[in-house]
């Protein structure tokens, strides 16, 4: 019973991240320089550096990423690891994805997740910002390779670090899989 469920889990998810992906990390068209500046509306001058989290580089200085429910995480699977979800895989929580990152005053920031979405149905996702836990509830149609941003406003109120996350509300018999290449935090100065 678990082999025939896990097939129907993980193995589509799989199949579609190497049918998308030939050795070279080309995956993802990332947002441009002049995207992301007019997401933020800011100058394109005054971006900082991204940070780039992903499967195999789950923190960089302060920054984390946290994965709930996940199916498996295969290190190896694209340039810079995939983690599988699936809505089948539904607990205490639902499979999604947190990015922690620090604060600086004054700042605005772009989250980034670059995911693979392997079925051909309506995916159902709910992005949390701060300030005051701000809920976006999107929905996207699948098969696509895409990208899922969140803008986070400056609050400079806030003590400690930011969350990001993104949680799938599909119900578990769609069998809604789909995988986490990366995310990209970039702030403005």
């Amino acid at each position: 019973m678990l082999q025939k469920e896990l097939s129907k889990v993980v193995l589509p998810v799989k199949e579609f991240v190497a049918k998308n992906y030939d050795g070279k990390p080309k995956i993802f068209q990332n947002l441009s320089a002049a995207e992301i500046a007019g997401l933020m509306k800011v100058k394109v001058t005054s971006l900082k550096s991204p940070i780039i989290l992903s499967p195999s580089k789950l923190m960089e200085g302060q920054s984390s990423l946290s994965f709930y429910n996940c199916a498996a995480i295969i290190p190896t699977l694209s340039a810079k690891g995939t983690a599988i979800f699936n809505s089948f895989y539904q607990g205490a929580t639902y499979p999604g994805v947190k990015v922690e990152f620090p604060k600086i005053a004054g700042k605005k920031y772009l989250v980034e997740f670059n995911v693979g979405l392997a079925h051909d149905i309506i995916y159902q996702f709910r992005i949390t910002t701060p300030p005051g836990e701000i809920n976006q509830d999107i929905s996207v149609e699948g098969p696509q390779l895409t990208v899922l941003h969140a803008l986070v406003q400056p609050w400079d109120d806030y003590g400690g670090a930011f969350e990001v996350t993104i949680d799938q509300f599909n119900a578990a018999d769609d069998f809604a899989g789909w995988a986490l290449y990366s995310v990209t935090i970039t702030a403005s100065s």
